[in-house]
């Protein structure tokens, strides 16, 4: 008997230790791949992320990282994301907490989605909006923040800030798992900035006298259904009907 329990004490180590290594070598994989599915992202990166860095120090660095974000017909993309882990409302809320730092971010249109022939979210934004994406004002952008929290089927971006030396984005936003997406976002250009942009867009600023111009729009999009609305200060568009 006493043979037989030191036997079983044994196997239960053994099994308590591999776990505990597996955990702590491939934890914040686990995590991504949680965190992907809840959002309904994907994230391609190289390497693995520990478990050690995930959840003892609560930051992890990715190298390679991409977002795709098939809703939105867009990839972010960066050669180094930082990412930091807030886990103190996972009992009391059951939510998670992200923050993540995409340093020289780019930006590229999903190729290989099933339904080439829809919209996107960004040929829907302003025309003010899509000039600053071009591919000289992309190669100038400094890093792009964002900090989310994770709880049932929704990831609520508190914050996603995109910077440049000559524009600042400020977004604000719900992600479902279904694809839609609810939110606000305000541009900041500066002055050289704006000289560029065509005479057109030049309405949709608010009056300010701060030489940095200011456009505030929200948005309401699903994908699913084909509806897409975005809505400013001088301007409406919508397209499809919205399904209660």
């Amino acid at each position: 008997m006493k043979k037989i329990i030191i036997v079983l004490a044994t196997i239960l180590i053994i099994v308590i230790t591999s776990g505990l290594v597996f955990i702590s070598l491939f934890g914040g994989n686990l995590l991504l791949d949680y965190l992907q599915r809840t959002i309904g992202v994907e994230f391609i990166y190289k390497g693995r992320v520990s478990g050690i860095d995930t959840f003892v120090f609560r930051n992890a660095s990715v190298q390679d990282f991409k977002v795709k974000i098939p809703s939105a017909n867009l990839i972010v993309a960066c050669k180094k994301a930082e990412l930091q882990f807030d886990f103190s409302e996972i009992i009391s809320k059951r939510a998670i907490g992200v923050s993540s730092t995409f340093y020289k971010p780019k930006f590229e249109s999903v190729s290989d989605t099933k339904e080439k022939k829809d919209a996107s979210v960004m040929s829907f934004l302003p025309g003010v909006f899509s000039s600053i994406t071009g591919e000289k004002n992309i190669a100038s952008l400094e890093r792009l923040y964002c900090d989310l929290v994770l709880f049932g089927d929704t990831a609520r971006v508190r914050n996603i800030i995109i910077s440049s030396s000559d524009f600042i984005l400020n977004v604000k936003c719900d992600l479902q798992r279904n694809g839609i997406i609810k939110g606000d976002l305000r541009a900041y250009f500066s002055p050289a900035l704006v000289q560029k942009l065509p005479q057109e867009a030049l309405g949709m600023f608010k009056e300010s006298p701060d030489p940095w111009k200011m456009f505030v729009i929200s948005f309401n999009v699903n994908p699913k259904d084909k509806f897409y609305k975005i809505e400013g200060d001088r301007f409406r568009l919508t397209i499809g009907d919205e399904k209660k």
